[in-house]
Order: C-alpha cells, then structure tokens, then sequence
C-alpha cells in the first residue's frame, strides 16, 4: 500500500512542478501524462527500462556534480562579494556560536 501511495504522491509533485512553470496547464493533465509514461516504461521490454534507468541515474549523477562545482566556484571566486566567503565559517563565532544546543534543537 505504501508504495502506492508513494507513487500517487510523486506524481503529484510532477503535477505542481509543471503547473509552476506552465500555470495554464492543470495539474491533473500532467499528473495523468507522466503516470502513462511511466506505465509505458514499465510495460516495455526489460532491456529498454534498464537502458532509461541508466540515462535517467546519469543526469542525477551530471546535475549533482555540476551544483557542486558551480557551488565551489560561487565559493572561491569570489562572485557574491566579500558577505559570501568561507571565512563566514569562523568570523562569527565558529560554527556553534551559542553551543550545541541550537543545532539538537533544530
């Protein structure tokens, strides 16, 4: 049960996304689209759901090691102006001011 709801909940989150940048599109209308894509790539031999999985977890992989050097290089060179460096890190008190407590609450 739960991976169906899991599952009804994803593709209302597509629904969302979609409707954020096309608000003219209703959210049910995507939702539906991507559940029968998704069907269809299940009901395809296995070969080419393994071959979509791959492409799919390459793009994570791509997308994940870009924000990390786009984050690296907004970080070391300097582009958000001096309020934006690493020595944000320990200027302030380091990185539990106030003590522990803060971060156990949080």
């Amino acid at each position: 049960v739960l991976y169906v709801l899991v599952g009804m909940a994803e593709l209302t989150a597509v629904g969302k996304y979609i409707q954020f940048w096309w608000p003219e599109i209703p959210t049910w209308v995507s939702a539906v689209v991507f559940f029968v894509l998704v069907n269809l790539i299940n009901t395809l031999n296995v070969k080419f759901f393994g071959e979509t999985e791959f492409w799919f977890a390459i793009i994570k992989v791509v997308a994940i090691v870009g924000m990390i050097v786009l984050g690296c290089y907004l970080l070391f060179s300097g582009t958000g102006g001096p309020q934006a460096s690493v020595s944000n890190l320990w200027s302030h008190g380091g990185f539990f001011p106030n003590g522990g407590m803060g971060l156990l609450m949080s």
